[in-house]
C-alpha cells in the first residue's frame, strides 16, 4: 500500500469526522426532548471528564497498537455517541453519548498529528507538516460548513434527520481510517519518562510568571466562548428566526472565525499584546451583555464579534505561550492549557445552565458577559504585569 496516499486519506478522514449536519440545531434538539439548560450543560461535564480520564490511556493505546487504530477507534466511538443521541429520548442516554464523545476526542487528540507527522517523516517530507495540517484544517472547516448549511433545512423536516445523516457521514471516517497505512513510529514509549515530563512541564507552566496567566486567560475565554455556542441556538429561537436559516447563519459565523484565525498573525502585529487580549475580552464580554439586554434579530450579527474572538484566540495565545516555552515542553504545556479549560468547564458550565433555567436565558447571557469582562480584564492585567517580572529576571 502506498504510504503517500495517507496524505489525501488524512484529508478525507478530517472531512468526514467533522461532516456534521446537526450542529446548528443540537441544543434545540435536547430542549425539544424536555431537557433543561442545566442538564444540557452537564453533558459538557461528562464529555470533559471522560476526555481527561482517557487522554493518557488513549495515547498509550496509539503508541502500542498504532495511530491508525487509535483514529479508527476515535471514529467508531464518535459514531456510537451520535447513535445514543439518535435513539435516546431522556437525559441519561444523552449523557452516556456525550461521555463516549469525550472518549473519542481523547483517542483522536495527538494521534492524528502524530500519524501524519510520522507519515511525512518516512516520506522525508516532514518540512511540509505545517502546510499539510493547514490543508487538513481547511477540510475540517469544509465538513462543518457544508453539513451545517444543510442542517437547518433538514431540521424543518425532522430534528432526527440531521442526526441520522451525521451518523452516515461520520461512518465515512471509519472507512477512511481502515484504509490508512500505519507509518513507522519515530518515538519510543516510556511511561515513566512521560509522567516525569508531564510533572516537569506542569511545574514550569504554573511557576512561569507569564505562561500561567496565559493559560488562565485562555482557559476561561475558551470556556466562555464555548458556552456561548450552546446559548446561541435558543437565542435565535427567541428572536423567531426560522430553522431553515440556522445552517446559513452558522456558516456565516464559521466564515468569520476562519477569517479571524487566518489573519490572526497580521492583526496581532498591528494591535500588540495588550490590545489583542483586551479585544478578545471586549468582543466576548460586551456582545453577551448586548444580546442579553436587547433580544432582537440583529443580535445574530453582534455574535459576529464573539466568533471573531473564537477564531483569533487560539493562534494568538498559542503563539504567546510558544515564545516563552522551551521546545521540549511546548506540546505538553499547550495540552495543559486544554486541560485547564476542561476543569473550568466541569466546574462552571452547570452553574450557567442553572442561571438560564431559574432566571432566564437573556439574564444568563448578561451574567456571562459581566463575568467575561471581569475575569478577562483581571487576567490581562496579570499578563501585562508579568512582562515587568520577566524584564527584571532577564536584566
Amino acid at each position: 500500500m502506498n504510504l503517500k496516499a495517507n496524505i489525501k486519506k488524512y484529508y478525507a478522514f478530517k472531512f468526514f469526522r467533522s461532516f456534521s449536519f446537526w450542529i446548528p440545531i443540537f441544543i434545540l434538539y435536547f430542549l425539544d426532548k424536555g431537557l433543561s439548560f442545566t442538564q444540557i450543560m452537564l453533558f459538557s461535564v461528562g464529555s470533559n471528564i471522560l476526555q481527561i480520564l482517557f487522554e493518557v490511556p488513549s495515547g498509550v493505546f496509539a503508541d502500542f497498537f498504532g495511530r491508525k487504530n487509535a483514529l479508527v477507534m476515535a471514529a467508531i466511538l464518535k459514531v456510537t455517541a451520535i447513535c445514543f443521541f439518535f435513539f435516546g429520548n431522556t437525559f441519561w442516554p444523552f449523557l452516556i453519548g456525550w461521555s463516549i464523545f469525550g472518549m473519542s476526542l481523547a483517542f483522536e487528540s495527538g494521534s492524528d498529528s502524530a500519524f501524519i507527522y510520522d507519515t511525512l517523516k518516512e516520506l522525508k517530507r516532514e518540512k511540509e507538516y505545517k502546510k499539510i495540517e493547514g490543508i487538513a484544517f481547511a477540510f475540517v472547516t469544509m465538513g462543518l460548513g457544508i453539513g451545517g448549511f444543510f442542517g437547518g433545512f433538514l431540521s424543518e423536516i425532522s430534528f432526527k434527520l440531521p442526526i441520522l445523516l451525521t451518523i452516515f457521514a461520520f461512518s465515512g471516517s471509519i472507512i477512511v481510517g481502515l484504509l490508512l497505512k500505519e507509518p513507522k513510529h519515530h518515538k519510543e514509549v516510556d511511561d515513566k519518562k512521560y509522567f516525569k515530563h508531564l510533572k516537569q512541564a506542569a511545574h514550569f507552566a504554573f511557576k512561569h510568571p507569564k505562561v500561567k496567566w496565559l493559560i488562565v486567560f485562555s482557559g476561561f475565554m475558551m470556556f466562555i466562548l464555548l458556552t456561548g455556542h450552546k446559548f446561541y441556538q435558543p437565542y435565535m429561537q427567541l428572536v423567531n428566526i426560522d430553522l431553515k436559516f440556522f445552517g446559513i447563519i452558522y456558516l456565516m459565523w464559521l466564515i468569520i472565525s476562519s477569517l479571524a484565525s487566518w489573519f490572526a498573525q497580521d492583526i496581532e502585529k498591528k494591535l500588540g499584546e495588550k490590545w489583542s487580549l483586551l479585544m478578545i475580552t471586549l468582543f466576548a464580554g460586551v456582545h453577551f451583555i448586548l444580546i442579553g439586554r436587547f433580544v432582537f434579530f440583529f443580535g445574530i450579527f453582534i455574535i459576529f464579534f464573539a466568533e471573531f474572538a473564537w477564531g483569533f484566540i487560539l493562534p494568538v495565545i498559542n503563539d504567546y505561550i510558544n515564545k516563552h516555552t522551551e521546545s521540549h515542553h511546548r506540546a505538553t504545556v499547550l495540552s495543559l492549557k486544554g486541560f485547564f479549560k476542561s476543569i473550568v468547564m466541569i466546574l462552571l458550565a452547570p452553574v450557567l445552565g442553572y442561571f438560564a433555567d431559574v432566571l432566564s436565558l437573556p439574564t444568563a447571557l448578561i451574567i456571562l458577559g459581566v463575568f467575561t469582562l471581569v475575569i478577562g480584564t483581571f487576567s490581562t492585567v496579570m499578563i501585562l504585569r508579568s512582562n515587568k517580572e520577566l524584564a527584571k529576571i532577564t536584566v
